[in-house]
């Protein structure tokens, strides 16, 4: 591994603003990426903020913008944020809920950066694999 980033750009994080965009859709979380793949563009939003996506996402319906249009708009804006903290380069691992549920993310992402972009397996339990691993060689330490 070269470098390790996770997203933080705020507090509520990337899978919180997906599920949001679910329910302002409604659609479940896990039927959001059927619904994306239903549209030809992604719809052009500019807030990733939970807050400010609501009123953005009922402009866009009422604007005549499809559901499916605001969930592919959804995942590249995801894709857009990572790539404002990280310009990709090489060949990219991600791992996360975000990986496993929602993998028009991962799909934006790697058209965005160009990157060919492998998702590790299992994604949702990466981060609770790294601090057993972690806990272990802590314990180790201590034994020694």
């Amino acid at each position: 591994m070269l470098s390790s980033k996770s997203v933080r750009k705020c507090a509520a994080g990337v899978g919180n603003f997906l599920m949001f965009i679910s329910r302002r859709l409604d659609v479940h979380p896990t039927r959001l990426m059927e619904l994306a793949t239903s549209a030809a563009e992604p719809a052009r939003g500019g807030s990733y903020c939970s807050v400010f996506a609501e009123d953005e996402v009922l402009a866009l319906l009422r604007g005549g913008v499809s559901a499916g249009e605001v969930a592919l708009g959804a995942m590249y804006s995801v894709a857009d944020r990572i790539m404002e903290i990280d310009s990709l380069q090489g060949p990219v691992t991600v791992s996360g809920g975000v990986c496993e549920y929602f993998p028009g993310v991962v799909k934006a992402l790697s058209e965005r950066s160009g990157c060919q972009i492998e998702v590790v397996p299992e994604p949702i339990m990466a981060g609770a694999l790294g601090a057993a691993l972690y806990a272990l060689d802590a314990a180790r330490a201590r034994e020694a």
